[in-house]
């Protein structure tokens, strides 16, 4: 019995410990045995070519599914200008899925920065093509309270 007893705890003692081995085991050979397939990017893009997307990342999933590090992913692509929000979510066994909220102007900000609904600044490579929205000027940290008034005029000029 106490042979039992011994054989039991030292099956019980071992298994997590070769449990863990094997997980170092997929989690070293996890490029080769876990590889990233398929990423699915998903959102409403009319200022981001998910070709872009694509190219920022690419570097980042060669070390297989496992390794792909979701929070540099995301840091990377919040780097982008017309992105607003980002979801990066692992799919097992051999995918990624990015989801992306585009900012959506709807002022200028002097003569190189936008503004999204919430009054947050960003900065686009062009805003030639935003000429008719209009444009506010005024001290950095107002931008809020800029786009409040404005809506407010807005709203007193229409009635």
């Amino acid at each position: 019995m106490n042979k039992v007893k011994t054989h039991l705890l030292l099956a019980l003692f071992s298994l997590p410990l070769i449990g863990w081995f094997g997980w170092q085991q997929i989690k070293a050979h996890g490029a080769d045995w876990l590889p990233v397939k398929y990423v699915r990017i998903e959102g409403a893009f009319q200022y981001i070519s998910k070709g872009k997307i694509e190219t920022v990342i690419k570097e980042k999933l060669i070390n297989g599914l496992y390794n792909v590090d979701i929070q540099q992913i995301r840091q990377l692509l919040k780097q982008l200008p017309w992105v607003r929000k980002v979801t990066v979510k692992r799919i097992w066994p051999d995918a990624l899925n990015i989801t992306i909220k585009e900012q959506v102007p709807i002022a200028r900000w002097g003569e190189t920065d936008l503004l999204n609904k919430d009054g947050q600044l960003f900065k686009p490579d062009n805003i030639q093509q935003f000429t008719q929205l209009p444009l506010l000027y005024g001290p950095t940290d107002h931008e809020k309270v800029l786009l409040t008034q404005m809506q407010k005029m807005s709203v007193a000029l229409t009635e």
